[in-house]
């Protein structure tokens, strides 16, 4: 999985980004939307600099629409928090809407999966820390997951 000279990647995991919306507003009953529809909306998104930010941008630039980023946070699960209190439009992963029970999930047409994965230098003599730690990685994302109990 070579991507650039001297570096490795491994993708652990693949997930859909969703519109998260109180369920009283009218797009929360939308099946799908696309980023033109949102544009009107204060949207609440991961900071510059996170992978999910950069495929919502390359995404807006595509798609020739400009957007209000009105909040941005880090945790996904802030995120959510922040539509809660109505500020806006979150895009998050999937995964984030399941701590709560408030808002909807709306699929977005024109996003991209958001991926979490792994890039290391690719050296003839791997650090066997790091070697471990891919080893573990790829282990732990690929096993079932099962819910705490």
């Amino acid at each position: 999985d070579a991507t650039t000279r001297g570096m490795q990647v491994r993708e652990l995991h693949r997930e859909t980004v969703i519109a998260v919306l109180p369920p009283s507003t009218a797009l929360a009953r939308r099946n799908e939307l696309s980023l033109n529809e949102l544009a009107d909306h204060p949207l609440i998104a991961l900071p510059e600099g996170s992978g999910l930010r950069w495929q919502l941008d390359r995404a807006l630039e595509r798609a020739a629409v400009r957007a209000r980023i009105a909040f941005e946070a880090s945790d996904p699960d802030v995120l959510v928090a922040l539509v809660e209190q109505g500020l806006g439009i979150g895009l998050v992963p999937e995964s984030a809407l399941a701590q709560s029970d408030q808002l909807v999930g709306v699929q977005v047409t024109d996003l991209p999966p958001g991926r979490l994965g792994v890039i290391w230098r690719d050296r003839p003599t791997v650090n066997p820390a790091a070697q471990a730690f891919v080893e573990h990685a790829t282990t732990m994302s690929a096993s079932p997951r099962t819910p705490a109990t």
